[in-house]
């Protein structure tokens, strides 16, 4: 299971590489027919839509660090203490004395696995492949708007 979040991981990054060149590419070129009165309309709402995709697409590979009052949250809930944000944010020693005792038995060792799991599926699923689906959701809105503010503006 954890090779298989691995491999979502993957995929998502690689999604939201390539959903950030293609809008990039697609940016400049649509902002490159601002001047032209007939794609205007089109040009400008296709435009929009990139931009909103782009940033999706950038936030679903941003790192994920907390906020300062975030991490005061974080700490009111129970630790996974196989997560690499909840280990970056404990000290080296309390480190050591937690999976001390979780080492201790083999049930805890085990529901520190299970733990991790699911805490890495949840992760994994609000941190990356939310924003890639806004991204998607939004360069697919924009080439509906666009052709749709094309056609109206034709038929005028």
């Amino acid at each position: 299971m954890h090779q298989q979040l691995v491999a979502l991981s993957s995929q998502a990054d690689l999604k939201a590489n390539i959903m950030i060149t293609v809008t990039a590419i697609l940016l400049s070129i649509s902002l490159t027919h601002l001047d032209q009165g007939r794609l205007r309309p089109s040009a400008i709402t296709f435009a929009g839509f990139l931009l909103v995709a782009l940033i999706f697409a950038l936030l679903s590979v941003l790192p994920k660090f907390p906020f300062p009052g975030q991490r005061r949250r974080e700490q009111r809930a129970p630790r996974d203490l196989l997560f690499f944000n909840h280990v970056a944010a404990m000290p080296q020693d309390e480190y050591v004395r937690s999976m001390a005792a979780v080492l201790e038995r083999d049930s805890s060792v085990y529901e520190a696995l299970v733990r991790n799991l699911h805490n890495q599926s949840t992760y994994l699923l609000q941190a990356k492949y939310r924003y890639l689906t806004l991204s998607y959701l939004a360069f697919l809105g924009g080439v509906i708007a666009a052709t749709i503010a094309y056609i109206a503006n034709a038929i005028q």
